[in-house]
């Protein structure tokens, strides 16, 4: 990890950047915890407090990480699982099956509110844990400033691998927010199907990223 840190640094400001980064994010989205990727968290702040990662760039490979071990999280809480039956209640009881899924904007009302009640969860515990390795402001973006807290990502991403910033991101970038891909992965995997829709149908776990019916975030 130090050594892919070291190459990290070295070609910041490249498109191998982001190469480099998905080569050391990859193994957090195999079952490692929000305890497992800490010790890269820290080190990632070290980096940025000597001046190797500017401070967008460590925002945006902070919350990078937080995602991507955010299904290993859903798993282990129970308030994560009873939202997820509630919600396999609703499709079942409109006839949906495993493979056949809605659009959030498009499913009934009830749906929804289970959909936003797993985002507040995902999102306290985000905040929380944002907030005990001294990101504070991280931690209040996450719950009141969506639109900034994607921002910072997105500023983030575009200056680790150098370039102009896009006018819209890439469907493999998409920012952080209620409504992209991030989360869906994330429920996908607790419940076993493919994810429910957020702000876009698609198949259960993505390459790279994690979500619930609302979220996921790939590099």
């Amino acid at each position: 990890m130090d050594e892919l840190l070291s190459l990290l640094i070295e070609v910041r400001g490249t498109p191998e950047a982001l190469g480099v980064w998905r080569e050391i994010r990859e193994p957090m989205e195999h079952g490692m915890s929000w305890r497992d990727v800490e010790p890269v968290m820290r080190m990632i702040q070290a980096l940025s407090d000597a001046g190797l990662f500017s401070g967008d760039e460590r925002f945006f490979l902070l919350a990078s990480v937080g995602e991507s071990v955010l299904p290993t999280r859903a798993r282990e809480d129970p308030r994560f699982e009873e939202v997820e039956r509630a919600m396999d209640a609703v499709r079942a009881a409109h006839g949906l099956t495993d493979e056949e899924e809605w659009f959030l904007d498009e499913s009934p009302a009830e749906y929804q509110a289970l959909a936003g009640e797993w985002d507040r969860i995902a999102d306290t515990q985000m905040a929380a844990w944002f907030a005990s390795l001294g990101e504070r402001e991280m931690a209040w973006l996450v719950l009141h400033n969506t639109l900034e807290f994607e921002a910072r990502y997105e500023e983030g991403r575009v200056e680790l691998r150098g370039g102009p910033r896009m006018t819209a991101p890439i469907d493999s970038d998409a920012p952080y927010s209620p409504c992209t891909r991030q989360k869906n992965a994330a429920r996908s995997i607790t419940s076993g199907s493919a994810s429910r829709t957020g702000c876009h149908a698609i198949e259960s776990v993505s390459v790279s990223g994690i979500s619930s019916p609302g979220r996921q975030r790939s590099m």
